[in-house]
């Protein structure tokens, strides 16, 4: 924990502003190895099966854009909902629906898209909440049925609008 606080610190003196977000995309068996997503202005990379002891060293070197001695492969859209319960109930009532939806409506389309759970990304009174990455916009009250077109505009580079929070990056 002290070591995720000093790399806060780091990244708010680089000027940015360190934001950490669990995801899950299958049920894990381990917590020793992770995915992790690194994005910073609008790109972003991905490291696969990294040993949790290295998490905080390789956001680190990627905050100071410094070489990463871990292979990388780079971002392509991401979309993350968040479903968690312990901040507020409505977002795991609320935001469970609509990923379940968005997995139904990217199976229907074809789109590729990654779709995650997420934990908490601010805002539960406008949940159910959605990031999408690396592009860092941020959609809020998000129902089900805007599943298709949300992963519509997504992959064309659009917005929706209606339901559009902001960007955050």
């Amino acid at each position: 924990a002290a070591e995720y606080g000093s790399l806060e610190r780091e990244a708010a003196q680089l000027g940015y502003k360190l934001v950490l977000r669990l995801f899950q995309r299958t049920p894990a068996s381990s917590m020793e190895q992770v995915e992790m997503v690194l994005v910073r202005a609008g790109e972003g990379i991905k490291l696969h099966d990294v040993p949790i002891a290295r998490a905080a060293g390789l956001a680190r070197a990627f905050l100071r854009s410094e070489a990463l001695d871990w292979p990388a492969r780079p971002l392509g859209t991401e979309l993350f909902v968040c479903t968690d319960g312990k901040h507020d109930a409505c977002c795991a009532r609320l935001g469970r629906p609509l990923f379940k939806a968005l997995l139904q409506a990217r199976a229907e389309t074809g789109y590729k898209i990654e779709i995650s759970e997420a934990s908490h990304l601010g805002g539960h009174r406008f949940a159910p909440n959605c990031l999408v990455l690396p592009q860092g916009l941020l959609y809020g009250r998000v129902r089900p049925e805007d599943a298709r077109e949300l992963l519509r505009v997504t992959i064309e580079g659009g917005l929706l609008s209606e339901r559009l929070r902001g960007r955050t990056g």
